[in-house]
């Protein structure tokens, strides 16, 4: 992991989204908002999920603020591509949802908004979903 995202990283360990935020800022400052994505925060996440599998320190409660700060920074890159005039490129449809008794929706949300910066169209069909539900989107929307 390079010196940015080790840094970086100690504000998801520290559940800091007003440190990370900053952090953010400042660098995109000089970079961009779409530069922090696979120099700073991919780096960062993916340390955090192999932190996830092997230690104490890391739990779901980080997990969900490094969830809303991932969050943060995405909706960033799509204002800063919205205001330099980068159209959407289109790199297909999908439809993402919880199954069936299912209520925990932070990895949706984090998948979509994955997709979305990536240039998915996306539509999300929340919690507690049948498997009915995903196939008939599907087919509806030529998924």
């Amino acid at each position: 992991m390079n010196p940015l995202s080790k840094a970086f990283f100690k504000f998801f360990i520290d559940a800091d989204k007003i440190g990370a935020m900053e952090f953010i800022d400042n660098y995109a400052k000089d970079h961009g908002y779409e530069e922090t994505l696979p120099t700073i925060v991919e780096p960062a996440l993916q340390e955090f999920g192999k932190k996830w599998a092997s230690e104490d320190d890391v739990n779901l409660a980080k997990g969900y603020i490094a969830a809303k700060i991932s969050e943060q920074i995405l909706k960033r890159i799509a204002h800063e591509r919205k205001e330099k005039g980068i159209e959407k490129v289109s790199n297909g449809i999908a439809v993402v949802g919880n199954i069936e008794d299912d209520y925990h929706a932070l990895g949706r949300k984090m998948v979509k908004n994955f997709l979305l910066s990536s240039g998915w169209q996306v539509h999300d069909l929340g919690n507690d979903v049948i498997a009915k539900k995903f196939v008939d989107k599907a087919e509806a929307i030529n998924a």
